[in-house]
């Protein structure tokens, strides 16, 4: 190349910023390329001089041959060079055709667009990385489940186009829980979970052990061999862990796996924080979604519940307007529930003045007259209680409205009731009285006409034992103790004397009473009945039995003795009569008045020896001793009527 056409290139192009290659439009051999193009390809200007275009060229195809290049009008296009390393290097040129000295020229001027890619795929990248944050904020927003955000949020991470693999954890009740991305193999996720399980080293460890919100492992480097080998299927070169914390909790964790070499740069630290940030706030969202919901339900509930509520009720708020009404009250009174509220209660109630000032400063109950539907006054029972808030403040009054018409009526005959049973026990005659398992008088029934409590005064809180004398007190604590310890009734019946030269007698039914009013112990209850008089009837019903008894036994004696000695006076009746000569048939006739007789003697010997305390011995009578005499009495009955 003349000197002159290379201090030309020298003066015009060796300074400039672009790179400017010379190439010989006839051999097609490079002239001359200036300083700033040597640093694009990595060549000396010595190198390239007199070396063909295709040396530079990544592909055989000629710039004469594409282009259809023009004198003097500069054509750009781009084109890629091959760099002295063999890599590719993408650059802008443009090309004009010139002459010199008759020499035709072609004048390449190259800038280098590989930075610019480079810079454009950055570019793109972020652009994804912030659509994705943006489709994160619009999924995450109504979900309200840990499994369903986590869920959600692999699947919208993957939608990265630089994003291969996504998977996430969390615990749902103490559980371990692993997700992915939809489609995931589940024998990989089955892998990964064994991985947290155990304590095998993999990224997401070190995020578990520390307090780190995110880490960066690149694929190759040897940390973690085993957590590389179950994705030997895929060749993976970066990958990005993000925890999830709350007040340093770790609540749950994503991986994202990516095949490029340009993901989770150092310098997109604040999008992963971005990320970390719209996950905690989607769970929090979720969470305070479910206790709105719960709350809701609770609302509903309780809303329901008061609703059906038989008894009417009332809220107000601290300066005593109405702010709620069920439905009761609402039917009691016969108007809807925009009629009443925002009123003042006192206005809605028609309340007296004491009552309203009573009403802001305490909880109390008062009876009130109120008319209800339809236009009926009933007595009412007003309850109030105070709505405090969780520092004990009032907020307001809840007011419950009762119809006590019933139970007016209830207590007038109950007041009835009393009055008649007073009149009934003062009737009686009978005295009762409750006791202490020492003796300690409880209650005495009310009853007058009872003379012994009258005379000893029974009075409550008294020793009800030290007003008899030894012996009745010691039989009464007798009967109080078995009673209690059997928990049976216990009858007594003793005499006690308490008038002077008079016999009085008792009968006293001792009843177990198992619980006598709230935290009083046992106590039995004593029910004394005066039997003086029953006794003393029956004494003389006795002595009336004893004579009656007399008399049967007396009738029964004269009956036996009179079978005898009638038989004794028919035989002497019959001796007068006929005058019996034949003295053996006299001496039969004495014979047989001589055993009546001795048959009455043996008789009254009989009951001699009754009277007497010594029984006497009984003998063996034989039983034709007792045909005979039969047959004798009947003997003689027959001759008296003259019958053979």
């Amino acid at each position: 190349m003349p000197d002159s056409l290379l201090s030309v290139f020298y003066s015009f192009f060796h300074p400039t910023q672009e790179g400017i290659l010379a190439l010989d439009t006839e051999t097609e051999t490079i002239l001359y390329l200036n300083p700033a193009l040597e640093n694009i390809l990595g060549y000396s200007s010595e190198e390239l001089q007199g070396k063909s275009l295709d040396f530079i060229l990544s592909s055989s195809t000629h710039p004469k041959e594409t282009l259809t290049i023009k004198h003097n009008e500069p054509l750009r296009v781009y084109w890629q060079l091959k760099h002295k390393s063999g890599e590719d290097k993408l650059v802008n040129f443009t090309v004009n055709s010139t002459h010199f000295e008759g020499r035709g020229l072609l004048l390449f001027y190259f800038t280098d667009q590989s930075e610019i890619q480079q810079t454009e795929l950055r570019l793109y990248y972020m652009q994804s990385i912030l659509r994705t944050l943006r489709l994160l904020r619009q999924n995450l927003r109504y979900l309200t489940s840990e499994s369903s955000i986590f869920q959600k949020l692999c699947d919208t991470l993957k939608e990265n186009p630089h994003y291969f693999l996504v998977w996430a954890f969390f615990f749902k009740e103490g559980e371990l829980q692993i997700l992915g991305q939809k489609g995931m193999n589940p024998e990989l996720k089955h892998k990964i979970h064994s991985f947290i399980s155990s304590n095998v080293p993999f990224p997401m460890r070190n995020l578990i052990d520390t307090k780190d919100n995110f880490v960066i492992h690149e694929f190759g480097n040897g940390k973690y061999p085993e957590w590389e080998s179950i994705f030997t299927d895929h060749k993976f070169r970066r990958s990005l862990s993000l925890g999830i914390r709350e007040k340093e909790n770790l609540l749950g964790g994503v991986e994202i796996l990516s095949l490029e070499e340009m993901a989770f740069d150092s310098g997109e630290n604040f999008l992963y924080e971005e990320i970390l940030s719209d996950i905690h706030s989607s769970l929090q969202n979720a969470k305070t979604e479910r206790t709105r919901i719960e709350n809701s339900k609770k609302l509903q509930f309780q809303g329901a519940l008061l609703n059906s509520i038989e008894v009417p009720l009332i809220s107000t708020d601290d300066e005593g307007y109405i702010t709620y009404g069920n439905r009761s009250l609402e039917r009691i009174l016969g108007v809807y529930k925009e009629d009443f509220i925002d009123l003042p209660i006192g206005e809605f109630l028609n309340l007296p003045p004491a009552v309203l000032e009573r009403l802001s400063k305490e909880e109390f109950r008062t009876e009130i007259k109120m008319k209800i539907f339809p236009d009926m006054e009933v007595p009412m029972l007003l309850a109030s209680s105070r709505i405090r808030d969780e520092y004990g403040n009032p907020i307001g009054t809840i007011l419950l409205l009762l119809d006590i018409t019933e139970q007016k009526k209830n207590e007038e005959l109950i007041r009835s009731s009393e009055i008649k049973l007073r009149n009934l026990f003062s009737a009686m005659n009978n005295g009762i009285v409750i006791l202490t398992s020492e003796g300690i008088v409880l209650e005495v029934a009310p009853i007058l006409k009872f003379l012994l409590f009258q005379i000893l005064n029974v009075v409550i809180g008294e020793n009800f034992f030290s007003l008899f004398v030894q012996n009745v007190a010691e039989e009464l604590k007798n009967g109080v103790k078995n009673c209690l310890d059997s928990r049976r009734a216990v009858f007594l019946d003793l005499l006690i004397p308490f008038i002077r030269e008079q016999e009085n007698f008792f009968s006293i039914k001792i009843l177990p009473l198992k619980k006598y009013r709230e935290n009083g112990g046992e106590a039995v209850m004593l029910i004394f009945s005066d039997v003086t008089q029953t006794k003393l009837l029956d004494k003389q019903l006795y002595e009336t039995a004893r004579f009656a008894s007399i008399g049967e036994l007396a009738a029964g004696i004269a009956h036996e003795v009179n079978n005898p000695l009638q038989a004794s006076l028919l035989y002497l009746e019959e001796l007068i009569e006929t005058e019996e000569s034949d003295p053996a048939e006299r001496l039969k006739i004495y014979k047989r008045i001589e055993a009546a007789s001795v048959r009455i003697r043996d008789l009254i010997k009989s009951l001699l020896d009754l009277g007497r305390t010594v029984a006497r011995e009984k003998e063996l009578v034989s039983p034709y001793y007792i045909l005979l005499r039969a047959c004798e009495l009947i003997e003689v009955s027959c001759k008296k009527m003259g019958s053979n």
